[in-house]
């Protein structure tokens, strides 16, 4: 923490919105210790897909997209996550820290396109696809939920899957064969407005809806390099 703020690599807007992510799914009440839940079965919970509780709501750190490419203990855990679930969810609702709305947004296509929110990297990243479905069904479910809550939830029909969602998908589930929306998220409302947002989703886990928030402690890499080049020439 020391090293960082001495360094100025972290940028605080993206890290209110990892914060905000954060609080999402800690509201919910379905973030659960890797240790705790391991002891009951696996790392989160339950012995199987027979399985009573909500899934639970995952924060991953997505890395660099390339970490497709190389080989990483990160990539072998996003890898063996499926294992570590207590089975196959029928939809998956991923918060990605790369898509910043000024409303409430979720993605509305019928076949999610691949985004690619990234440059300077290999070649064989801008050739990948991950054609997962769209969940129709979900973003009026979602809706719903919100107009009740007294929020309104903006449909986006033409947005696909970021880097954070779809590289940590593709290891995890590389066949694209469960139903994916995004949803986005508003650094600027404050964290009253995140906390809404987690109570909005609660129901979703127990209907077989996987939760994922994507992003990292820091992700500003330009911020970064920036600090790094100032530092070599002082």
């Amino acid at each position: 923490s020391l090293f960082l703020q001495k360094t100025g690599i972290i940028h605080l807007s993206w890290c209110k919105c990892i914060v905000e992510i954060w609080l999402i799914f800690r509201v919910s009440g379905m973030v659960c210790s890797k240790i705790r839940c391991k002891e009951q079965g696996n790392y989160f919970g339950g012995t199987g897909n027979n399985f009573s509780l909500p899934f639970p709501a995952l924060f991953v750190s997505h890395g660099a997209p390339n970490v497709i490419l190389g080989e990483s203990p990160a990539k072998h855990f996003l890898q063996q996550l499926p294992t570590m679930l207590p089975g196959k969810p029928d939809a998956i609702i991923v918060v990605s820290a790369h898509w910043e709305t000024r409303h409430p947004t979720v993605s509305g296509s019928k076949i999610n396109e691949t985004i690619y929110d990234f440059g300077g990297f290999e070649a064989e990243l801008y050739a990948l696809r991950y054609p997962a479905a769209g969940a129709p069904q979900l973003v009026n479910r979602g809706s719903n939920l919100a107009r009740k809550a007294g929020l309104e939830i903006a449909i986006d029909p033409s947005r696909g899957l970021d880097h954070g969602a779809w590289a940590p998908l593709m290891l995890a589930w590389p066949n694209a064969d469960i139903p994916v929306i995004q949803l986005s998220v508003q650094p600027h409302a404050g964290v009253e407005h995140h906390l809404r947002m987690g109570a909005l989703l609660r129901p979703l886990a127990r209907e077989n809806i996987l939760i994922i928030g994507s992003g990292s402690f820091t992700h500003d890499l330009r911020s970064y390099v920036t600090h790094r080049y100032n530092a070599a020439a002082a």
